[in-house]
């Protein structure tokens, strides 16, 4: 990499690239007619849009689980089915860890 790179400009590139990323898997997600799994959002299966829940104004759907909507867009009822990863992250160590690592 060239000394003529600041942190702005390769963060930039990497958002550009990513964002170009995003667009094209949004895109191929319409062309996939059976269930759909995204990390990203749902899709209508009446009229095709596809939503964050947060833009649909469906923020219930982030609870793990199934949850009925209707959809703001057509008014269509159907069913989306959460799953949720939960990842913990604990606070650093106050002292040094017991052999073996158990306490």
């Amino acid at each position: 990499m060239s000394a003529d790179f600041d942190g702005a400009t390769i963060l930039a590139e990497i958002t550009q690239r990513l964002n170009a990323k995003a667009r094209a898997d949004l895109r191929a997600l319409d062309k996939h007619p059976d269930e759909l799994q995204s990390r990203l959002v749902f899709r209508c299966p009446v009229c095709g849009w596809r939503s964050s829940p947060a833009q649909a104004d469906k923020f219930e759907v982030y609870g793990e689980g199934d949850h009925d909507v209707t959809y703001n867009h057509c008014g269509a009822d159907f069913q989306v089915e959460t799953q949720v990863t939960h990842i913990f992250i604990s606070p650093a160590a106050r002292t040094a860890p017991a052999p073996g690592g158990a306490r």
